[in-house]
Formats: structure tokens, C-alpha cells, sequence
């Protein structure tokens, strides 16, 4: 999650949906600034209720830090299913590849991981 937007908020509902023992939602940023952006954002639109626990990428690349994080959260969390949920934007056929590289990196790598679940929580951009 790089902001706070309408996808996020969606993800997010549906996550609550589910009724979780524990809802860690997961922001990697490249800088203090975004951090505190995000940080913002959560008060805003009153998401006290979820945890919240960002990550500084210095060359904003998601997928190691998000994976790691998650390995990290398996292992302290011991005999958890672990239910990962990412927001994508459904756009025009041509343009869907440049909205959700990073979501596909991340849904090929936590195919094959083992108590996993992943779930795409598609948001329409007409």
C-alpha cells in the first residue's frame, strides 16, 4: 500500500469482513515524508482498528520487503493461516499490465508459499 485510496479502503473492509484474529495492513515508502503521509491518511479516515506497520524502501521496490515482512509475521504467529490481500485496479485491457506489476510479482512469488491464501480485492477504474 503506497496511500491511502479508495482501493485501500476497500481492501480493507473486506478484510474486516472476514473477521481476522489480527489485521496488519503493510505500507512500504521510500521516505520519512511518505511514512508520515500515510500515518496521516490512517487518522483520517479513522482506521485506528488496524495495525498499521510500514516499511522504508529506499528504491520503493515492494516485493522483498513485503514478502519478508510476511515471513516475519508466519513465524511469530505460529500455526496461522495467513490471508494476504491485495487491492488491483481493473483498468482497460492495455493499461492493466502498468497498474498492477507490482501485485502480480507479489501474487507469483505467495503462490506455492505454504499457509497462504492470497486475495485480489478488484477495483474499477472505468
Amino acid at each position: 500500500m503506497g496511500s491511502v485510496n479508495q482501493g485501500t479502503l476497500h481492501a480493507i473492509r473486506y478484510a474486516q469482513s472476514l473477521r481476522p484474529d489480527r489485521l496488519i495492513a503493510i505500507s512500504v515508502v521510500e521516505t520519512a515524508e511518505d511514512r508520515q503521509k500515510i500515518d496521516e491518511a490512517w487518522i483520517k479516515f479513522n482506521l485506528s482498528d488496524v495495525e498499521l506497520q510500514t516499511i522504508t524502501s529506499e528504491y520503493r521496490d515492494l516485493t522483498e520487503p513485503i514478502l519478508n515482512r510476511i515471513d516475519e509475521l508466519d513465524a511469530e504467529y505460529d500455526d496461522d493461516l495467513i490471508t494476504v490481500i491485495i487491492p488491483e485496479f481493473v483498468t482497460s485491457v492495455r493499461s492493466q499490465w502498468l497498474h498492477n506489476q507490482s501485485a502480480l510479482a507479489i501474487k507469483a512469488r505467495l503462490l506455492f508459499r505454504p499457509n497462504t491464501v492470497v486475495t485480489s480485492v478488484p477495483i474499477v477504474i472505468p
